[in-house]
């Protein structure tokens, strides 16, 4: 997985450290594209078991389908800490799933696209917290906080949140020139951080950089088509149209 380390998700991993040192639960909300999803992966990777370490696996990373039931979060987990999911009644699959946790001192659990799920999902989510005194970060939209609304020991349970911000400007800046130089290694700089092109970038990214990923690996992409070694206003123009 390519990781680009910028200053804006400093304080998202300080936030995290904060939920994994007091095993406490929250929610990292954000609109869409605005990059928690690779936030909430990069951090758990930090503390991936690697083949045949024996030492504990704190922190895991579970991404759920929409509507996942509850067998299929059990499934998850289980694979999450690097086990085999079993099959049976959903006491078994609970009991697979708390006893992998407590076998690798899980101390957080990052569950994304939390949005997508019903309120009897949320419930046992939070009973592993409760059962096992395991950190629980919830990771969705803003969709995430009406849901838990709803629910009075839900919103209780989950109350900490961390709204994660779009780039601004010297942030968006400074992440075209990561780009430029980290993932699209065309062979000139085409300096998208400067004057007219930059007010482009702005003007359809909104600051998010799950969107400026997609465009700049697409306008890379058309330039070499066309024979160019940087990415030019024409082409970035191309490919922005594709997005008004």
């Amino acid at each position: 997985m390519r990781f680009v380390d910028l200053e804006h998700l400093g304080p998202v991993f300080q936030w995290l450290d904060e939920m994994r040192q007091i095993r406490g639960c929250g929610r990292l909300e954000g609109v869409s594209q605005v990059g928690k999803t690779v936030a909430a992966r990069v951090y758990a990777m930090r503390y991936r078991r690697k083949p045949g370490d024996e030492g504990p696996q704190t922190v895991t990373y579970v991404r759920l389908p929409p509507g996942a039931g509850l067998g299929e979060w059990y499934g998850r987990l289980v694979e999450s800490r690097g086990g085999e999911p079993g099959w049976g009644s959903l006491s078994q699959q609970r009991r697979q799933g708390l006893a992998i946790c407590r076998e690798r001192s899980l101390r957080l659990a990052i569950i994304d696209n939390a949005d997508q799920q019903s309120p009897k999902l949320l419930q046992e989510i939070r009973y592993l917290s409760e059962r096992l005194w395991v950190g629980i970060v919830l990771v969705g939209g803003q969709k995430l906080s009406d849901r838990l609304d709803r629910d009075r020991e839900l919103a209780t349970a989950f109350q900490p949140l961390y709204w994660m911000p779009k780039l601004n400007e010297d942030g968006l800046k400074q992440a075209i020139e990561k780009w430029e130089v980290e993932v699209l290694q065309l062979p000139e700089r085409s300096h998208l951080e400067e004057e007219g092109a930059f007010e482009m970038v702005r003007e359809i990214t909104q600051g998010c950089v799950g969107r400026l990923d997609v465009i700049l690996r697409r306008s890379a992409i058309r330039a070499l088509k066309a024979g160019k070694h940087a990415i030019d206003r024409d082409v970035l123009d191309e490919v922005i149209q594709d997005y008004r």
